[in-house]
């Protein structure tokens, strides 16, 4: 009862959030809600997280705002934030990172690609990647890699155990990491990144100065 505004890190509608913004309605108190990543220039202007009914949206470029704005939503609720993730010092992540050649016993003259695979539809209802779409994805990479690479692949946070078992058969030769772990450390330690081009993932490769490739399978993204 004594809070005077809720802040939520995405706009994103499941149950949870939900709830949360009806009872904030229901005692009038405001809520502000973030975008989690550069969603519209990343998935080809189509929004599919954030539509969830906050009083305040922070957007991360003026093109997002224009876009929101066409929707209808009014410009006095819409916040021009930036990108908060281009803040973050990754170099203070090493503290908890793991040591990938010493785990799984990689050779130093072997080089690691690291594959980030986006959420299953199945699991993700907004998700815009299919089973097939993965089944793409993770062909191009493992059969794209010469023997100089070893493939290592971070499914997304919500994977269950049977996604992650179908990834294990698609690309035998691969390590699966846990899904769990943070991004920032798995891109320091790859020599290279590969990601379909709609998340921010990506991004943060370029800012590391990593070399990235796209699979985009049949969409378009902020690198087209």
């Amino acid at each position: 009862e004594k809070i005077e505004l809720i802040f939520l890190s995405m706009a994103y509608p499941n149950p949870f959030r939900l709830q949360i913004v009806l009872d904030a309605a229901n005692r009038c108190i405001p809520v502000i809600a973030l975008e989690e990543v550069n969603q519209l220039a990343l998935n080809d202007g189509i929004i599919n997280h954030y539509f969830l009914p906050v009083d305040y949206l922070g957007v991360v470029s003026e093109i997002e705002r224009k876009k929101f704005l066409e929707l209808g939503i009014p410009g006095e609720n819409i916040v021009l934030t930036g990108w908060p993730f281009f803040d973050e010092d990754m170099s203070q992540l090493k503290k908890r990172e793991f040591n990938i050649r010493s785990q799984y016993k990689i050779r130093e003259e072997i080089k690691c690609c690291l594959l980030v695979l986006g959420s299953l539809k199945e699991d993700d209802i907004v998700s815009l990647e299919t089973r097939q779409v993965r089944q793409n994805i993770l062909e191009i990479a493992a059969n794209g890699l010469t023997e100089k690479f070893q493939l290592l692949i971070k499914p997304h946070p919500i994977e269950k155990e049977a996604s992650i078992e179908h990834i294990r058969k698609m690309a035998p030769g691969a390590i699966i990491l846990d899904p769990k772990y943070p991004i920032e450390p798995l891109i320091e330690q790859a020599d290279v990144i590969v990601n379909r081009g709609n998340s921010q993932v990506a991004l943060l490769a370029l800012l590391k100065n990593k070399p990235v490739i796209i699979t985009p399978v049949g969409m378009n993204t902020i690198f087209h």
